[in-house]
């Protein structure tokens, strides 16, 4: 029988075949769809890159064999990206091609205009992959980089020798300028992996376009070595370099607000504890607050140590149990000596514990949050038992009970940072209870609390492995000690 990774059998569901053949019908549909798009794009693309030296749309008559083979060049380097976006990305949505699409054009105008109009040097060739790297991940930003300037270089050479018979200046130019700006976007994909916010990103890439426009001085000694063209070039490099930044500042808020596009720094701003939810939580439910703020940390520390987005986990950490504000009093981190429970019956108790997650789902879909928030929140308990009411109408009852009625309605977690969120919210709230001093206790509780969810098959719906969950062990244990360490006691009568 075929396994999951983490060791659950793979359970194959009957496909019927009229569903089967519309799954088909759909797909090729997208399919077709996807090439034309990309044909057009090829197209435009082409014609932009056609006409960049003459700047006339009578090159597209004179010289139609060179503007096909250009598409040709730009079809067969989108088609390859996409392949490969389709095959890395967990995202199956079209909406981000279109990101992907409408960026990639804007990026090679934008070249062919700028070259154009001021210098080959001003390429702002920096646009498509820093805004891929930021709205999607730096493998396709580099990948993205990598289509570009292959594209642009071999449309150059063709259009170049094509209408002079030989490379020109021009082309030269354009690819010290393609290098130089390699050089310029692989380091502001250093700085946006150092998850930086968008004030000091901006900032950032400006310090760096200074520095990494000076190889254009040495570059440009290919084409002239005179002072006043090689301190031009230099301008003009730096020129493109801004130009880049405040197209890519310009278009990442336009593209979240159109496409509803979540970016680090979109759940950055969203874990401010300014929001309105989570000011609510602090003020009407301030032991959850600060249960969830814990939890936060420990989901990041994981996601962090297992490859995850930890801007995502620690949203999802800190918005997991958001749906305790319907009644923060039947919580005990929330309670000051009066407990309601006391007054129901068990049954009733489970079920006032069991509905924050539904009615937190609810809440944050009504707030507009992420869907992979709001799915934590409805994910982070499972199926899981209420074990301390059931064990009550145990007692009470003398063992007739109806285990259901005591079970969270689930779903199980579906996605990594939905099964780091339920180990963490688990281990946060018995290492508060106990006290935990001993790093061996600690390591002994955590894996108590794994171990219990395997054997639960709570993670038999998510993609998480057994390294993973080693990982997320030693993640756990070492935050822990640093949110409940010791203090002097500063009691004046013991000095």
């Amino acid at each position: 029988m075929e396994r999951t990774r983490a060791g659950y059998p793979i359970k194959k569901k009957k496909v019927n075949k009229d569903e089967l053949m519309e799954h088909l019908h759909k797909d090729w549909v997208q399919q077709l769809i996807v090439i034309s798009c990309i044909v057009i794009t090829s197209c435009l693309l082409a014609i932009s890159a056609a006409t960049t030296y003459t700047w006339s749309i009578s090159v597209l008559t004179t010289k139609w064999v060179d503007v096909l083979i250009i598409a040709a060049v730009f079809f067969i380097a989108t088609i390859m990206f996409y392949e490969y976006y389709t095959y890395m990305s967990k995202d199956k949505s079209y909406k981000k091609l279109i990101i992907i699409g409408v960026t990639l054009v804007v990026t090679v105008v934008c070249c062919q205009l700028f070259s154009h109009l001021i210098s080959p040097y001003c390429s702002p060739l920096a646009v498509l992959p820093i805004i891929l790297s930021i709205m999607i991940g730096g493998r396709t930003g580099f990948m993205g980089l990598v289509v570009t300037i292959s594209t642009l270089l071999l449309s150059y050479s063709v259009m170049d020798y094509g209408l002079v018979g030989e490379l020109s200046n021009t082309f030269y130019e354009i690819t010290t300028s393609l290098i130089v700006s390699m050089i310029r976007v692989l380091l502001i994909m250093f700085l946006i992996r150092r998850n930086y916010s968008r004030f000091k990103l901006m900032w950032g890439a400006a310090a760096i376009n200074l520095v990494a426009s000076l190889p254009i001085v040495l570059l440009a000694m290919i084409v002239s070595t005179d002072a006043q063209y090689l301190l031009l070039s230099y301008t003009y490099s730096i020129l493109g370099g801004f130009i880049a930044i405040i197209v890519f500042t310009s278009l990442i808020p336009l593209y979240e607000q159109i496409f509803n596009v979540w970016t680090n720094f979109k759940l950055a701003e969203i874990c401010s504890l300014s929001r309105p939810l989570l000011q609510r939580l602090s003020n009407e439910a301030p032991g959850t607050f600060n249960h969830c703020i814990i939890v936060s940390n420990l989901a990041e520390a994981c996601a962090i140590a297992v490859g995850e987005n930890p801007y995502l986990a620690k949203a999802c950490g800190i918005y997991h149990d958001i749906g305790k504000l319907s009644a923060p009093e039947f919580f005990t981190e929330n309670q000051q000596g009066y407990n309601p429970h006391d007054d129901l019956i068990p049954m009733h108790s489970a079920k006032m514990i069991m509905s924050h997650t539904k009615i937190g789902y609810d809440m944050l879909k009504k707030a507009h949050l992420p869907d992979e928030i709001a799915n934590v929140a409805l994910e982070h308990h499972g199926t899981t038992t209420v074990k301390y009411f059931h064990n009550k109408a145990k007692l009470l009852t003398e063992g007739t009970v109806n285990d259901k009625l005591y079970m969270y309605e689930g779903p199980k977690p579906t996605s990594k940072i939905a099964a780091i969120v339920m180990i963490s919210d688990v281990v946060e709230a018995i290492t508060r209870s106990r006290q935990t001093a001993n790093m061996d206790e600690l390591k002994a509780i955590v894996e108590s609390v794994i171990k219990e969810k395997i054997a639960d098959h709570q993670f038999e719906n998510s993609d998480i492995t057994f390294s993973d969950l080693q990982k997320i062990s030693v993640a756990i244990c070492k935050v822990v000690p640093a949110v409940y360490h010791k203090r002097i006691d500063y009691n004046k009568k013991k000095l």
